[in-house]
Parts: structure tokens; sequence; C-alpha cells
């Protein structure tokens, strides 16, 4: 299976961690172990997104790494937090649905994958579909009530209640993201009624598996309460890590 690597090497810490990662291939290639040197790779990947900014490139670099160095919810964080910078790219896309045939779900659980947003639906710059739309607006507007060019008029309004509906649903998706964020489960963890060890598991989801995303519902001191298609419960906040992206990880600069 060959795994896409981004060229950054523009930068230092990129050129570092992406020599790293082809020896660590060629390693794999010849039949010896990697899973070392991938895992030195990755760290070297975070190092860069640390010291030069987050980037959807570095992101699934470092995804890339963690997943061939056996670490598969640290992929899963990688390729979120990618697509959280650029919903569209299509290489984060696909490998975090590779990602997440590697988690092993219970049979007939109610447990499911949190959807991602669609590829079409932008997530930067929608201030454009504000422009677009009232201009579209005014114009149709204009034409309709002067009687001229109707069916260009009727395309023009039709096309400002598409924009409208497309911002709405980009507003949906950031309140999703803000009220309910995405935490990945790093090992199989019990799923409690309660926040303490003391608590009996869900009656019918017990566990939550390593790898799956699942949705905040609220902290309390040392425990999460999540949800995750029909299941709800608790489970200890060092049995996941959250997807989020710090403010000095935001830079677009490759």
């Amino acid at each position: 299976m060959v795994w896409p690597l981004i060229l950054l090497s523009v930068l230092g810490t990129d050129r570092v961690a992406e020599a790293t990662f082809r020896a660590g291939v060629a390693l794999e290639q010849s039949g010896q172990p990697a899973t070392l040197v991938f895992a030195r790779a990755s760290h070297q990947f975070a190092l860069a997104i640390a010291q030069h900014g987050g980037h959807p490139d570095r992101y699934l670099n470092l995804g890339n790494a963690e997943f061939l160095a056996g670490r598969l919810p640290e992929a899963i964080v990688a390729y979120r937090r990618g697509l959280r910078l650029d919903p569209t790219h299509d290489l984060l896309r696909a490998n975090l649905k590779r990602a997440r045939d590697e988690v092993v779900l219970p049979p007939q659980s109610s447990l499911r994958f949190p959807s991602t947003n669609p590829a079409w639906l932008p997530r930067a710059g929608a201030v454009w579909f504000v422009v677009a739309g009232c201009i579209a607006a005014f114009v149709g507007s204009l034409l309709l009530t002067r009687g001229l060019w109707v069916p260009t008029g009727l395309c023009l309004v039709a096309l400002a209640t598409v924009c409208a509906l497309t911002l709405h649903l980009c507003e949906i998706a950031d309140n999703a993201e803000a009220t309910a964020p995405l935490w990945v489960v790093t090992h199989d963890s019990p799923l409690r009624i309660g926040n303490a060890p003391s608590y009996p598991c869900n009656a019918d989801t017990p566990t939550v598996p390593r790898g799956l995303e699942v949705r905040l519902v609220h902290r309390r001191l040392d425990w999460l309460h999540v949800e995750s298609g029909n299941a709800r419960g608790w489970i200890p906040v060092n049995a996941a890590i959250p997807v989020t992206i710090s403010s000095d990880a935001r830079g677009e600069s490759p």
C-alpha cells in the first residue's frame, strides 16, 4: 500500500521528518520492522506543526506516520484536525476512512462514526457567500420588478437562496463543533452510567473501542460524558484525545 507524502521541505523541520518517513517506508518495503522509525517521523511532523503552524498537508503527513507507527487514535486525531482546516482535502478524507476501517465496533452496537462535513461545504470565506447572495438578490429583484429578463432574475434569486442555505449549513457545522467537540478514544474503555469507577457500565454498550470518535456532552472533573450514535456514558478524561487545534497551530504557511 502506497502512503502519499506531501512535500513541504522548504522548511528544515519538514525536511527532516520527510526523510525519516521515507526511511521507514524503505524499511517496510524490505520486510524489516519500521514502527519505531515511523514513530520518530510522527514526532518530527508534530514538531514541524508546533514550530511552523498547522497546515492540512502537515496533518496528513502526521496522520500517516502515526498510523504506520501503530498509533491509530493519534492518526485519526491528525486527520480530523487537518479536515477542520480543509474539509475538501481528498487524501485526508480517504485516509480517515482507511483508519476508521481499523476500529473494531462491537457487533450489533449502537455506536456510530460521526459524519464528516460534505466536501463541498466550505468552512472558510463564508463572507463571499454573503456578498454573492446580496448581489444576486439585489440584481434579481431589480430585474423582476422591472419585468426585465424574468428567467435571469429568477435564477439570480435562486442563487441568493442557495448562498443563504449554504451559509446556514456552515453555521450549523461550526455550532456542532463548538457545542459538542469531538474526542478520540485512545484505548478500549468502559462506558459507565456515572462519573466514577464504582458506577456500572452501560447495559447496551459496555465499552467504547480504541479509535472511536465520540462527541463530548459534558465534562465533570476528570470524566467525560460522551455520546456516539444512540449510546451515552462516562469515560475517564485520560481515555481520549480532544480534536482541537490550538491558536498557535492554525497558521496557513506551508
